[in-house]
């Protein structure tokens, strides 16, 4: 089977998204000592809608946990 050139380019972009989102997060949470940011800011801080975080991420526990695992 041959596999079509844009199928990697999709994942490629739909794997920098996902790097998108937990590199935003990092920021928001770093930014101050006990701040809790919303999946909204989050979203707003990657540049990407809300929906697009539920794309990569059950809930905002899924998205804590592959920042726990991408630091480990």
């Amino acid at each position: 089977m041959i596999e079509k050139p844009t199928f990697k380019r999709k994942e490629r972009e739909k794997e920098a998204r996902r790097e998108a989102i937990l590199d935003a997060a990092v920021r928001l949470f770093t930014r101050k000592e006990n701040y809790d940011p919303t999946l909204d800011e989050i979203a707003a801080e990657a540049e990407l809608s809300k929906g697009t975080i539920y794309n990569y991420f059950k809930d905002k526990h899924y998205l804590l946990a592959a920042l726990l695992m991408r630091c480990h």
